[in-house]
């Protein structure tokens, strides 16, 4: 099963870094109260720039599933000034469109305050979540043929491309 999650996350970390899209892989490791067993996680984050939380971020987490089977869950998140010129409805169309799958899509706004001697400055930050989940069969390492191997490889591409879409939703000027 970890040779399954390790295949998945190497593939698909050399398929984002063939589209030059910065990144950074981390493994969190989660206990379960009740569980036998410790549940291992992949997350590798996309598109983040390290010196600004304010850019377009894709957070990929990759799990083992059951035998060759690992799960992929993806969260877009887009400030919502970088997507302005579409409709909330639209951007779930597009970005249902670009995913391949069905996706969901969420707002969330936070207000900061902060007081600057006599003056006090509220400010508001707004983003859309994008998020989506499947599964992936990853070929078994000792019976898989060539065939399947490039199967894989281009199923795992795609989901690079997809990310890769979905974060260029917000590099777009004027809609389509």
């Amino acid at each position: 099963m970890l040779q399954a999650l390790e295949n998945l996350a190497q593939t698909l970390k050399n398929a984002l870094m063939d589209l030059g899209l910065p990144l950074t892989v981390r493994t969190a490791i989660e206990q379960w109260e009740g569980s036998v067993t410790p549940q291992v996680e992949v997350i590798i984050s996309v598109g983040r720039d390290p010196n600004s939380e304010a850019g377009p971020v894709a957070d990929i987490y990759l799990y083992p599933g059951r035998e060759q089977t690992c799960g992929v869950e993806v969260e877009v998140t887009l400030p919502a000034h970088t997507v302005s010129h579409l409709q909330p409805a639209e951007l779930w169309a597009r970005a249902k469109e670009i995913a391949g799958v069905d996706v969901g899509i969420s707002g969330i706004q936070r207000y900061f305050r902060g007081e600057s001697g006599q003056t006090v400055h509220i400010q508001l930050e707004s983003h859309f979540i994008i998020d989506y989940w499947f599964e992936v069969e990853v070929p078994d390492e000792g019976e898989a043929s060539d065939e399947e191997w490039d199967d894989f490889a281009a199923e795992v591409s795609a989901i690079a491309q997809g990310v890769a879409g979905l974060l260029a939703l917000a590099d777009e000027v004027g809609g389509r």
